[in-house]
């Protein structure tokens, strides 16, 4: 429900019927929206969850046999570890809804946020039947803090609000639900606490397989725990950490496979792949859209940002019945599989080649397709090649990662292309590859880096996570 409500706030932004938003940071998806940045706003509230308890039950310690409500999977995981003899059972409604529930014994406790409860004025107003008590474990990453949505030239103009170090913490507790490769559906806890002597970190989080990783430690400083804590999760569950230079939002499969082999991969992007889609602009470019015969797809990610917005706007996938899906790449005709849909691939080896021979044997003159995909789509350029007419439909950008993100001296890294090496060196310089098992995914990335004079671990299909990850697994 919090993500409806996020999407209407950022719906409102993208009409500018608003210029700003203010949204529990919590609720926000760890992928930013180009248009849309966002930044931690504090102070940072009380971080704590609270079990709101009919005084019916204030003896039972355990919460033995009681009813308790939540819809959180962490709070649910957290029940199940520290009061295995309580039920769980699905919550839902706003605040006040919820706590009549356990008035009129629906419940006989829920668990609540309660920096919601004091925003709402009611943690000193409730009933006096009931109770509040403060839980002493980790909670949601970015919990307690709002955020501010914006342009970014509104951003930059009420820079002044804002706490860097505060908007930091948010953006550094997001980034481990990334690291993770989920968001609210998972259940992980996540949360940096400022103290005299340092920075302390707090982490629960529930595998796939129910196994529980629950753990707090200390840091010096934000830049050793930012370089250090995602090696330290993998530490604590057994596994090995590798570094992708590349975004994996949209490779989640990626994360489960890597998973199975107990590796947890950080995604460092060296391009950022950002949605560009303005909902209105979607809605009205869609109508256009449908008149044409056939819908060219570049890359997965216009495959993904395309559909999750048919989605978004409640848009029925049946017009797409009628037309041609055309996909670059293997990995881009899974990405429509996933979707429901086939799709038509060239058959040379070179995109541009097979795509310019696919759309003249099958398109005259006078015949319009979409192209869907990047700001910048190399095929652009092959334009007049092309008898049909292409209508370049924009739904990301990607633009070169600028910021340096501290990363630990034990992890492994990986890259899938040599645009990422170039970048990569660019922004961290050669040395700190020195003494790091580096692993890539094709040929064309391994000569790259061996012209640096780096030797790498190549992927034995080119193209194969399964491969690689295995190569991981080994070393």
């Amino acid at each position: 429900m919090m993500v409806f409500f996020t999407k209407a706030l950022e719906n409102e932004l993208f009409a500018e019927n608003v210029d700003l938003a203010i949204h529990s940071c919590k609720d926000l998806a760890s992928m930013k929206l180009a248009q849309l940045p966002w930044r931690g706003f504090g102070p940072r509230a009380v971080t704590k969850d609270v079990l709101i308890l009919h005084r019916d039950h204030i003896d039972n310690k355990e919460l033995a046999d009681l009813k308790i409500g939540t819809s959180s999977p962490r709070r649910v995981a957290q029940l199940k570890k520290y009061f295995p003899k309580a039920q769980a059972l699905e919550l839902r409604g706003n605040v006040p809804t919820r706590i009549n529930k356990v008035l009129s014994e629906d419940y006989d406790a829920i668990i609540l946020a309660k920096a919601g409860l004091m925003r709402l004025g009611l943690l000193d107003k409730l009933p006096s039947d009931l109770l509040a008590i403060d839980l002493d474990w980790t909670t949601a990453p970015c919990q307690g803090i709002l955020a501010i949505q914006a342009k970014q030239e509104i951003l930059n103009r009420i820079d002044e609000l804002f706490d860097p170090e505060l908007d930091r913490i948010a953006q550094i507790e997001k980034s481990v639900l990334a690291y993770l490769g989920g968001g609210c559906h998972m259940a992980v806890g996540a949360q940096i606490e400022k103290q005299d002597d340092g920075y302390q970190f707090s982490f629960f989080f529930e595998n796939e397989k129910q196994q529980i990783q629950d753990f707090v430690k200390k840091y010096n400083s934000l830049e050793s725990l930012e370089a250090e804590i995602f090696s330290d999760i993998a530490e604590a569950s057994g596994s090995k950490e590798l570094i992708l230079t590349h975004n994996l939002v949209n490779h989640k499969k990626v994360y489960s496979l890597a998973a199975g082999k107990n590796i947890l991969c950080r995604s460092l992007p060296m391009i950022e792949v950002k949605s560009a889609v303005h909902p209105r602009e979607f809605h009205e470019k869609l109508e256009e859209l449908k008149k044409l015969k056939a819908f060219i797809f570049t890359s997965q990610n216009a495959v993904k940002i395309f559909f999750l917005e048919l989605v978004n706007q409640n848009f029925d996938f049946d017009f797409l019945k009628d037309k041609s899906l055309i996909s670059i790449g293997a990995a881009t005709a899974k990405k429509i599989k996933d979707f429901g849909f086939d799709s038509i691939q060239p058959d040379s080896e070179s995109s541009s080649k097979g795509l310019i021979e696919l759309l003249n044997k099958d398109y005259k003159a006078g015949d319009s397709l979409a192209l869907i995909g990047g700001e910048q789509s190399h095929l652009l350029k092959y334009r007049n090649q092309v008898n049909a007419k292409l209508l370049h439909f924009v739904v990301y950008r990607t633009e070169k990662t600028q910021k340096k993100h501290p990363f630990s001296e034990k992890a492994a890294i990986s890259f899938a292309n040599p645009k990422a090496v170039e970048n990569f060196v660019s922004v961290y310089g050669k040395e700190v590859l020195n003494n790091k098992n580096i692993f890539v995914i094709g040929p064309s990335t391994a000569a790259s880096l061996e012209a640096l004079g780096f030797d790498v671990q190549q992927a034995k299909n080119s193209g194969s996570w399964e491969d690689l990850l295995q190569l991981v697994e080994k070393n």
